[in-house]
């Protein structure tokens, strides 16, 4: 099903070296050669184990009875044992490092996939394979727990960490309002992140500041994130405009997967989901991003 809706999206006979498509096909061959490294690790920890029975068989029932002495001294095979674990971490680590690397294309690409797939889940027709799309999650909980410390470390007595765990329970509640109190519980988050590390009266303060028409008390939303991550500092930065498109981004796939929570619950699963997954990302790249300007010089 997967492939089929791949040919469906791919729209290049040949994909270029620069592609997404070349991308995926390369992850495939990734993937393909950790199932083949997953099935040599299966075998290995036969072989293993059938070493082990055999060598205990062999002392307990042959060893008091061998004419001769074994071939090798127990401390050779020792010895040769802590090089195959060495070799086995070494085959770890990398498999390690090659995940790490991984689970950054995933999450790289999370947050801008979570509206396009919310949208075509309200659209699609019962059965259809867009319920099964997800937004890769990397490793959803150690980000949570980052997020979590980095959030508390900010607004300390606020509960943020209570209220990101939070969103996580109401979202396994099961049903249609919980997915979409889920999906609102975990925006008001950064509401709040926004709203109490960057406050109208403070941003209007900012020597920077000018008002916008058409906006709460003249500040606009981008004025409140140009205030979280820099300040009252005059400085225009590239992530600025960054941030503010991924929120909008997360806004947009937010009401997109209300929608879909009550369009149907195999809808709304995957749709609040990836909202989730979302605004976490965006949360902590908010987060990180603070933190880089506001130690600049």
């Amino acid at each position: 099903m997967k492939d089929e809706l791949h040919r469906t999206w791919s729209t290049e006979a040949e994909p270029r070296l620069d592609s997404p498509e070349e991308v995926a096909r390369r992850l495939r061959e990734l993937a393909a050669k950790a199932k083949d490294h997953a099935k040599d690790s299966a075998g290995l920890a036969e072989a293993a184990d059938h070493a082990a029975d055999v060598v205990v068989w062999t002392h307990r029932h042959v060893d008091p009875f061998a004419i001769e002495s074994p071939s090798l001294r127990y401390t050779d095979y020792l010895a040769g044992i802590k090089q195959a674990e060495e070799n086995l971490l070494g085959a770890q680590w990398n498999i390690s490092s090659a995940r790490s690397y991984v689970q950054v294309v995933s999450s790289g690409t999370a947050v801008f996939a979570s509206g396009s797939i919310a949208d075509r889940i309200v659209l699609a027709p019962a059965g259809d394979p867009v319920f099964k799309l997800q937004v890769p999650e990397g490793n959803a909980d150690a980000r949570r727990t980052r997020l979590a410390e980095k959030l508390d470390r900010l607004l300390p007595g606020l509960g943020m960490p209570a209220r990101l765990h939070g969103a996580w329970t109401t979202f396994y509640g099961g049903s249609q309002d919980s997915l979409a109190q889920a999906a609102h519980s975990m925006r008001e988050i950064l509401t709040v992140l926004l709203d109490e590390l960057a406050p109208v009266k403070e941003v209007k303060a900012a020597p920077w500041w000018k008002e916008v028409p058409d906006t709460a008390q003249g500040v606009s939303k981008r004025q409140k994130i140009k205030f979280f991550l820099v300040g009252d500092r005059d400085l225009e930065d590239l992530r600025v405009d960054a941030i503010d498109k991924l929120v909008d981004e997360a806004y947009r796939s937010h009401g997109a997967a209300v929608k879909a929570a009550h369009y149907s619950i195999a809808a709304g699963q995957v749709a609040v989901r990836n909202t989730l997954v979302a605004l976490e990302q965006v949360l902590e790249e908010m987060v990180d991003t603070r933190t880089a300007l506001r130690t600049s010089p």
